[in-house]
């Protein structure tokens, strides 16, 4: 298990996520018509909601109680907010990376030895990101592998498909941002490779609270060039020039999203955590490729901008 300590975040313009309107959505499974599908290819992403029955949410939010509380929650990696720092006593910490990053630098942070070195009050407070505990824990796989929404997700993209990435984002009070992204900038997969997300609300998202932003239709122009600024991002000056709609959501609603679609995630306003699973799927037989071809499609190296 990795686990890591992240950079002070650097805070962010309000103009970033300001919001022409919220996102509207279908309710329930059985109202993902074509119509809805032919949505989610014109947006590139569609809300639907009541989508995960309570009983499953609620063990699952349970999962993760414990496993904030646990010395080894039994995952693959575990990521603290900057903002344990100050509790930590650590110093402020701002890799020099390059405009276009490596896979392995992205998470801009310090790696710690074991979760036992930190004290266990601001670990359950400030715990920001699990990675990697479908196979570990049955009661999030079972949000994961939920029937109704890998049909659906299969219908999307047109292919049989696997589970590629899980995590669960907690955001806490105060808790970062997560700047404008694609998030096949992300991976190392053949540009053409349908990558399908599905956002899922563990409690409610709200404008306060750090709720999800997207790019109506933003996917359809395809890689957008991102750069290492508060995090590996596209450029605020590019993305206060296009149409943005915030999605809030509901405990059991699920945003399914093109992994191209631009989307970001302010700070968390509030008293209270937000929390929500994140999961990616791909075809079948998708296989990696070198990470030279992410980066030279969403890198940036040696490109004069101010972000």
């Amino acid at each position: 298990m990795k686990i890591f300590v992240e950079k002070m975040m650097a805070p962010h313009d309000s103009a970033v996520y300001a919001s022409e309107g919220v996102a509207g959505g279908v309710s329930g499974w059985d109202a993902v018509d074509e119509a809805a599908v032919e949505r989610y290819e014109e947006d590139g992403f569609l809300l639907v909601r009541d989508a995960i029955p309570r009983e499953v949410v609620e063990a699952a939010v349970a999962e993760l109680q414990g496993m904030r509380e646990a010395d080894d929650p039994d995952c693959q990696g575990v990521y603290f907010e900057g903002l344990i720092r100050g509790w930590l006593g650590l110093s402020s910490f701002d890799p020099d990376l390059p405009d276009t990053p490596q896979l392995t630098q992205l998470a801009m942070s310090e790696a710690v030895d074991s979760l036992a070195e930190l004290p266990r009050e601001a670990r359950i407070d400030l715990v920001r990101k699990f990675m990697g505990f479908v196979v570990t824990h049955p009661p999030l796989a079972a949000v994961a592998h939920y029937g109704p929404l890998l049909r659906t997700i299969e219908r999307m993209a047109g292919t049989p498909l696997r589970l590629f990435q899980d995590m669960a984002m907690i955001k806490p009070p105060e808790g970062r941002e997560k700047p404008w992204h694609q998030d096949h900038a992300y991976f190392n997969l053949p540009l053409d490779t349908p990558v399908v997300a599905a956002w899922v609300a563990l409690s409610d998202a709200t404008i306060e609270n750090g709720c999800m932003h997207v790019m109506p239709g933003g996917h359809r122009t395809g890689p957008r060039i991102h750069f290492m600024r508060r995090d590996w991002q596209i450029c605020d000056t590019d993305v206060v020039r296009e149409r943005r709609l915030a999605v809030p959501m509901a405990v059991g609603d699920v945003l399914l999203f093109d992994g191209k679609l631009p989307h970001g995630t302010p700070t968390n306003r509030t008293e209270q955590q937000r929390w929500a699973l994140q999961l990616h799927y791909i075809p079948r037989d998708a296989r990696e490729v070198d990470e030279g071809l992410r980066l030279e499609t969403f890198g940036s190296e040696g490109k004069d901008v101010s972000c």
